[in-house]
């Protein structure tokens, strides 16, 4: 029976297996004449089709009829529903998943889930805080900030010790109902879209072509905000190509609001805390030189199952878990790389952050390597969370990539070597 991670939260609904296949999609639908594609393709038709698109199904799950007249979807569970088959298909249809969902998910939002797993023939082993692995994997108390597409979450996973076990239990969350990736990706196309009609008289959201346009910019922007420090926009006008640049310093002053409640709850509250990867863009922005563990762990899915395989969980009840009791003597859950993981690409002269998304093409003109996702490419891939995640391996090429990503091994591609290294303190 395989057994997969189900992560439920729209700005990636994630699932994997145990065998490192993984697969995760942005919580967007455009309904077409054939059908409904979900993901990052329906993120690009959004802005220019907004009568057939939508990206809060996840946050009002229900089936209440929707006032558009779609022919494939009746309500929001439909397109919850289209999501959760293409995603869970494309690892491989699991026989059953380890559910994980936030505190914002209410009981019937939750009874409406499992009914739509049920629908796909998959089944639920059980039902857990999407903090609560984290948390586990930390082995330690922390608040964890999340970020879901149009709000965030602060949770404080709390451990404990009794007798001879550490306890490990959500202690405290709070939601950011109006913070999250989609009024980030808002706020700074009204800044751009300001700045552009003081600067030029041109709106770009006068357009749907234009505001698709600066909308992929920004998402692109934000994921590979950690390695550029900056958001660089190339704006096409009527009076040629507009480069607006926001650096880290513009957008503390566009979010202030939101900021101060995080440092007010979080930041400043003497615990430590730490970023889920959703959230990755406030590093740049959030005071990180106290009580800030970095990025949160990845944790592997194999100890999950023998974890929740352990005589504290009824197995004839299917409850949400917000704790979990480890023997002082148990490992907390292993995360999936080493310390010694590599951080970077090593090629002529010049590293590459492989923690944003790399494409490899090797070809007779010699090696090329470029920032962000290019399935077009022989290889496109991103270390997420300490894991690998393979988006396209081309299959006419001999590639060889190491299974553990550790500094000093290579990735291989014909007869080009890149080397792996790791970059500290850069």
């Amino acid at each position: 029976m395989t057994t997969a991670l189900l992560e439920i939260n729209d700005f990636s609904i994630k699932a994997s297996t145990s065998d490192n296949n993984t697969h995760n999609e942005c919580g967007f639908a455009h309904v077409t004449d054939s059908g409904i594609i979900t993901g990052d393709k329906g993120f690009e038709a959004f802005w220019r089709h907004p009568e057939k698109c939508s990206n809060n199904y996840w946050l009002f799950l229900d089936q209440q009829p929707l006032k558009t007249n779609w022919k494939w979807a009746r309500h929001n569970a439909d397109l919850a529903y289209a999501q959760l088959d293409s995603t869970l298909k494309s690892i491989g249809s699991p026989d059953e998943v380890v559910l994980c969902v936030s505190n914002t998910i209410s009981v019937e939002q939750l009874s409406l889930l499992a009914g739509l797993l049920k629908a796909l023939n998959i089944s639920i082993k059980r039902i857990v805080d999407l903090n609560l692995f984290a948390g586990l994997a930390m082995r330690q108390s922390a608040w964890l900030i999340d970020m879901q597409l149009h709000q965030a979450t602060l949770t404080l996973v709390e451990k404990s010790i009794s007798d001879d076990q550490e306890i490990f239990s959500i202690k405290e969350s709070e939601t950011l109902p109006n913070f999250g990736f989609m009024h980030i990706c808002n706020t700074i196309a009204r800044d751009i879209s300001k700045k552009l009609i003081n600067n030029s008289r041109f709106d770009p959201m006068h357009s749907s072509g234009s505001a698709q346009d600066l909308y992929n910019q920004i998402k692109s922007n934000i994921n590979e905000f950690e390695e550029n420090n900056e958001l660089n926009f190339q704006i096409k006008s009527p009076s040629g190509i507009v480069n607006i640049t926001l650096n880290p310093s513009e957008l503390k002053n566009l979010f202030k609001k939101e900021l101060s409640k995080i440092n007010r709850k979080v930041v400043n509250s003497g615990d430590m805390f730490s970023l889920k990867d959703s959230a990755h863009m406030l590093e740049k922005l959030l005071d990180t030189s106290g009580n800030y563990l970095g990025l949160a762990p990845s944790y592997d899915i194999n100890a999950i199952e023998k974890l929740l395989n352990t005589s504290q969980f009824d197995k004839n009840k299917l409850v949400k878990i917000n704790a979990i009791k480890l023997a002082k003597a148990e490992k907390s859950l292993p995360k999936t790389c080493t310390n010694h993981t590599a951080t970077h690409l090593l090629y002529d002269n010049h590293a590459w952050d492989i923690r944003n998304g790399k494409s490899i093409q090797y070809n007779n003109q010699g090696l090329q390597i470029k920032v962000g996702v290019d399935k077009t490419f022989d290889l496109a891939f991103i270390l997420k969370d300490e894991k690998l995640e393979i988006y396209h391996q081309s299959s006419s090429k001999e590639i060889v990539i190491p299974k553990t990503f550790k500094e000093g091994e290579q990735i291989i591609i014909d007869n080009a070597k890149i080397n792996l290294i790791k970059v500290e303190n850069a």
